[in-house]
């Protein structure tokens, strides 16, 4: 139960108040309450007779209650020689709650000629005296349910402990102790240092929140040294550290940025989602908070509880993701050092299983909302657009080590080459040149045509940033020879590159899902694809995998795919991402590892193991 200090606020009208300048005992009061009600408080202050000390409380009552507005009413005035009272009724437009309504009785004074209202707290409420004060208290109800798409709870509160540091339990130990905290539970020492020089003596320093597991296994080295501390709490954790967090944010006290975004019915100190889905759905999930308007004394004791508001219960929000499918593409990637992403959907209807990206310290979604060339994964979508020109897996079509096209020369990644090689042995080892040269039999569409048939581009909308890719019409040959091997300007993300697998594998292009409950906006399928091209490229696809690019990887029996070695930057020569995109089953995925080489050496053995993990 939180208590916020209460009082009033600004703004609303007062039906038929007077302005400044009045004279007699009704027009004093009409222009005190209306000063209140415009949040004027310097003016109400100075309708009494003592403005400073009715400015200071209406402003202490204004700054600590979470008012929408304040609409004073005069009632009754009677007066008798210099005394005089009016009754008044106000409304108080509680933010987040609603609206409490009370009458009151302002005293009146007259002085020197003058009309003033005689300051008292009862000014403000009845009840409320100098030694008492009105107060909000609030409680959140339980956060409801993120699931997943079994309805299994994806945050679950678990026992944590935060680690501390207490600066005049330091003495001579400052440095010694820092180091090593710092040192152990891999935070900066830096930022560590000047937080301890900043606090007062007897703060708790917050270095870092464990979850009890974590804490038990490094306590040993940090319990017992001069100046650490340690709180107990629970806390609403996912299964694992790092479980899917740029997807499915955290759960913490509110910043001063959520608050904003959350809306009027949350206050400071609110446990609330930070980031993520938890974000994107927190009033659902947080539910309306019970609140309670309560008269205290000095101590924080209740004296009455003057109003209350119901609260609501938070409603589950489920998704489409399977942790067990979560779990396997995060164990995949977690010996990559680069950043990395794997995207896993449903092939029948594009429903995101898993989209896990690293380093999950960092809020950035790579594997929904990154941006990256594709590379040679492109060529599924190229060869969709040559087999509609004629050629077909028994073509033969020239792999040269190098093909120049006005002027620019275009070369294969690893050199290879072959004079009389058919098209199928092209797509298995991946040969730029062969599709450069090839491609030259489409026209100024035909690769814009094939990405929109695979869904890439499509108007299709999630609950959180997500990228469905660009590829615009090349502007000459160059950019044409480019874009058949997945450079020029065509920029994917991995959920884009798995809907396109998924795409091969189903026979028509699916829009992504991620949450089921509450509906979402739904785009329609895309229209099939031509039948007897997908017999086509799912055969070469196959192909890479048990003799192309990606035969070294031993991917498990029944998986397609294709490999991606995709140039960016301006190095020469150019740093690659390593890309690897396939299906097998029901499972369509998409491997990216930024700047990580080539994409059968280092892509298609992550996606190696995510299969093996779910076999």
């Amino acid at each position: 139960m939180k208590r916020v200090a209460a009082v009033l606020v600004t703004a609303l009208a007062v039906t038929g108040l007077a302005g400044c300048g009045a004279s007699g005992p009704s027009d004093e009061a009409r222009s005190y309450l209306a000063a209140w009600s415009k949040g004027d408080l310097a003016a109400a202050g100075q309708h009494t007779d003592a403005p400073g000390a009715a400015t200071h409380g209406l402003i202490a009552a204004r700054d600590g209650l979470r008012l929408a507005g304040v609409s004073a009413h005069i009632g009754h005035v009677d007066s008798h020689g210099d005394t005089g009272r009016a009754e008044f009724t106000t409304t108080l437009s509680i933010r987040g709650a609603g609206s409490w309504t009370y009458t009151g009785v302002l005293h009146l004074a007259r002085a020197g000629g003058h009309w003033r209202v005689h300051w008292t707290p009862s000014d403000i409420h009845p009840m409320l005296t100098a030694t008492t004060r009105l107060v909000l208290r609030r409680a959140l109800p339980p956060r409801a349910a993120l699931l997943d798409r079994h309805g299994t709870p994806l945050f679950t509160p678990q026992p944590v402990v935060q680690v501390g540091i207490e600066p005049q339990r330091l003495g001579t130990h400052m440095s010694a102790t820092i180091a090593t905290v710092a040192r152990v539970v891999h935070v900066d020492a830096t930022a560590l240092t000047a937080a301890v020089h900043a606090a007062k003596p007897d703060a708790f320093v917050p270095v870092i929140t464990l979850r009890r597991t974590a804490y038990d296994a490094v306590k040993p080295r940090i319990y017992n040294l001069p100046g650490t501390v340690f709180k107990t709490d629970t806390q609403l954790l996912p299964p694992t550290t790092g479980f899917a967090r740029p997807l499915l944010g955290s759960v913490g006290p509110a910043t001063a940025d959520v608050l904003k975004a959350a809306g009027s019915h949350f206050a400071p100190g609110d446990v609330l989602g930070l980031s993520g889905l938890q974000e994107a759905f927190q009033q659902r999930l947080a539910g309306r908070a019970t609140t309670s308007v309560v008269l205290e004394d000095p101590t924080g004791a209740t004296i009455a509880t003057l109003k209350t508001f119901g609260g609501a219960p938070g409603a589950t929000v489920t998704t489409t993701l399977d942790i067990a499918t979560q779990k396997a593409a995060e164990a995949a990637l977690a010996k990559e050092s680069k950043p990395a992403a794997l995207v896993a959907v449903r092939v029948s209807d594009g429903a995101i299983l898993a989209a896990a990206s690293t380093p999950d310290a960092t809020s950035f979604d790579r594997a929904l909302s990154g941006r990256y060339p594709p590379g040679s994964t492109f060529k599924v979508v190229t060869t969709y657009a040559l087999l509609a020109s004629g050629v077909t897996p028994t073509t033969t079509v020239a792999c040269p080590p190098t093909i120049t096209v006005d002027g620019k020369v275009f070369r294969n990644f690893e050199g290879e080459t072959k004079s009389s090689a058919a098209f199928a042995e092209d797509f298995a080892r991946s040969c730029n040149t062969a599709f450069i040269g090839a491609s030259r039999r489409l026209h100024t569409g035909s690769l814009p045509d094939a990405a929109r048939a695979f869904g890439v581009g499509a108007a299709w909308r999630l609950p959180l940033d997500a990228y469905s890719g660009s590829v615009p019409a090349p502007a000459d040959a160059v950019e044409a020879a480019a874009e058949a091997i997945g450079q020029g300007r065509i920029q994917v993300s991995p959920l884009t590159m798995a809907l396109v697998a998924a795409a091969v594998a189903d026979g028509r292009p699916h829009p992504p899902s991620l949450v089921t409950d509450p509906a979402q906006p739904t785009a329609a399928p895309g229209a099939p694809l031509d039948p007897s091209r997908l017999v086509a490229l799912r055969a070469l696809m196959r192909r890479v995998v048990t003799e192309g690019t990606a035969a070294t990887a031993h991917l498990p029996a029944g998986t397609y795919g294709k490999t991606g070695t995709a140039e960016f930057g301006t190095a020469n020569p150019p740093k690659t991402h390593a890309w690897f995109l396939g299906y097998r089953g029901g499972i369509a995925f998409a491997v990216l590892v930024e700047g990580g080489g080539v994409g059968g050496q280092v892509a298609a053995p992550i996606a190696a193991d995510f299969l093996r993990r779910l076999a």
